[in-house]
């Protein structure tokens, strides 16, 4: 009887020492909503150290179009044109065409790609054959070390055919700088170049606000070094290398683009420069003015496609990329006086950067 009462015990106290062990609900709920908080204050650390990365890289990226830039002008003797210049014959078109339409129209991004140590791409581009009359495996290559990393890969393009617009991986986020834009054009009426008395501000096809003509307020400014027809050397961007701008972000949801290979349809005239892509004028304060998501939908906006934005999908600003081949984050905050100096070449201003 003894013997069973103590095994008895044993078992009533092993039981009592597994109760023990064992959580209650309360102290269950309690570790759940310890765990829940946890991660949502780790959550936020985390999607911005995703975000420095996407950044770093984003930068990193534009550098290397800054140092593809550099070696292009060694070869060379001048930056690349933006949309402009003469056909050049290749292998693949040893004799091009000649006379009106001999001109590329390919995007000063395109003609860099050369430089860009890597072969592949090199020979994606025939620059003896405008934009439009490349081969389709040059049109539908997306190249990802013309975008930013923080952007969806997925964006409204125009695939160079007309009317055909879809979600795409073929844009590019890194604009050419045409110059900075005046306030305005002046005279009145169509205005194919106009110097601005106090900046020598040039204009290309200007067409002053308010006069309700075809791409009315538009024009390309001349005063940066990349644009229609340009050819410039370092020599000629005399407010400094370190502050000019080459190329500016505008991977933020600003509208509709081309693809990375087309500027525009020159047809051996600087006139077709009222329509260029993949660059825009320093005219509005970064990430403030968007394009309509298709084409159609322009008929029913003021906004001028050559003035959207510069502008980036990381809070705050957006890169820039200088003529000597240093890139760095602007704030969107800058002074639009300050952004517009930046994007002139030979105006003088006496400017301080704001990152």
């Amino acid at each position: 009887m003894h013997k069973r009462k103590s095994t008895l015990d044993h078992r009533l106290a092993a039981d009592r020492s597994l109760d023990r062990r064992a959580f209650t609900l309360v102290e269950l709920l309690v570790v759940i909503a310890i765990i829940g908080i946890l991660v949502a204050l780790l959550l936020p650390a985390i999607q911005s150290a995703r975000e420095a990365a996407r950044r770093a890289d984003c930068l990193n990226r534009m550098r290397q179009m800054g140092i593809a830039a550099h070696n292009y002008h060694d070869s060379k003797r001048h930056l690349p044109r933006h949309g402009g210049g003469k056909l050049i014959p290749t292998a693949l078109t040893p004799t091009p065409v000649t006379g009106v339409g001999a001109t590329s129209g390919l995007s000063s991004q395109a003609l860099l790609l050369p430089y860009m140590e890597d072969e592949a791409v090199a020979d994606l581009v025939d620059l003896g054959s405008h934009w439009r009359d490349q081969d389709l495996s040059v049109k539908e290559t997306p190249l990802p070390f013309f975008k930013c990393p923080s952007q969806n890969p997925q964006e409204m393009t125009d695939l160079l055919a007309s009317g055909r617009y879809e979600e795409s991986p073929l844009r590019c986020h890194y604009f050419a700088v045409f110059g900075a834009k005046p306030e305005s054009c002046g005279r009145g009426g169509l205005v194919s170049t106009l110097p601005d008395p106090q900046n020598t501000y040039t204009m290309i096809h200007c067409v002053p606000t308010g006069t309700g003509l075809p791409n009315d307020g538009g024009g390309m400014a001349t005063n940066g070094v990349l644009y229609v027809d340009s050819d410039l050397p370092f020599r000629r961007i005399t407010d400094g290398l370190s502050h000019t701008m080459l190329y500016g972000e505008c991977s933020w949801d600003a509208g509709i683009n081309m693809t990375w290979l087309a500027a525009n349809d020159n047809l051996g005239t600087v006139e077709d420069g009222d329509w260029v892509f993949n660059g825009k004028n320093i005219a509005n304060p970064i990430n403030s003015l968007a394009f309509p998501a298709s084409w159609p939908e322009q008929s029913t906006t003021t906004v001028n496609y050559m003035d959207v934005s510069l502008g980036s999908m990381h809070p705050g600003g957006c890169h820039v990329l200088m003529c000597d081949g240093s890139a760095s984050f602007v704030s969107e905050t800058i002074e639009l006086a300050v952004l517009k100096a930046m994007g002139s070449r030979a105006s003088g201003e006496t400017i301080q950067t704001q990152n």
